[in-house]
């Protein structure tokens, strides 16, 4: 109802989502958005409740049911006492900054009620995840996908894990079959139909990678696609 969503105390933050012209005043100028976004981080008007995740980066994160956002790995400080995320202070390092202050791939799952402003524990059960950063990971049906990354050795993987969303359990390495691709980080990937493809990153030597790969979700097949035509 609509005295419901103006009590939420997290109704403000989603007035971008509506219709356009809730977003100009009588005059037709712009009104003040109700967040702002910077390079960095998203910064909120209503207070976020909960207990924060530590400051990262070259994590993902993605909707698993339209109101709850998890956060998966990236590289983390195991000391965060000198580091903040306040807008005064300096800002998390960036991805290649991070061997030189400690940064490790981290395995921990982190979740974001939208509709409360909150962080809450998340709990997932089977198989140990690996630690990984400048990973990917995508939902397809009920579960999250997550391929490659850097491990908390600082080596590439290849490994395929899957999160289910129905019953928060994991599966460290999926059984694949193919041509399977090598192991990679900041790679780029997408989820189309039934196929999750792979592009680019980096291999184990530091070579920036130029290799196009396909995953049928469905029967676990890797295929090489050709980059050209000239490549068929």
């Amino acid at each position: 109802s609509s005295s419901a969503s103006s009590s939420s105390s997290f109704s403000e933050p989603f007035q971008m989502t509506r219709a356009r012209s809730s977003i100009v005043d009588v005059l037709g100028r712009p009104k003040p958005p109700p967040f702002s976004v910077s390079i960095r981080r998203v910064r909120f008007k209503t207070e976020i409740q909960g207990p924060k995740l530590n400051p990262r980066h070259s994590q993902t994160a993605f909707l698993i049911d339209g109101i709850r956002m998890l956060i998966f790995g990236g590289e983390v400080n195991p000391n965060t006492a000198n580091f903040t995320t306040k807008e005064s202070e300096n800002p998390v390092p960036l991805f290649n900054q991070s061997k030189k202050i400690g940064y490790h791939s981290s395995n921990d799952l982190g979740l974001f009620v939208l509709t409360s402003a909150s962080w809450a524990s998340y709990r997932a059960t089977g198989d140990t995840p690996v630690p990984v950063s400048g990973h990917t990971s995508h939902v397809y049906e009920d579960y999250v996908y997550t391929f490659g990354g850097k491990s908390l050795l600082g080596f590439p993987v290849d490994n395929l894990q899957r999160l289910s969303i129905e019953d928060s359990s994991w599966c460290a390495r999926v059984t694949t079959s193919g041509s399977h691709p090598v192991a990679r980080y900041a790679h780029a990937s997408a989820i189309c139909d039934d196929y999750l493809y792979v592009f680019g990153g980096y291999d184990s030597e530091g070579k920036i990678l130029d290799d196009f790969h396909s995953l049928n979700l469905k029967t676990f097949s890797w295929k090489n696609l050709p980059r050209s035509q000239s490549d068929r």
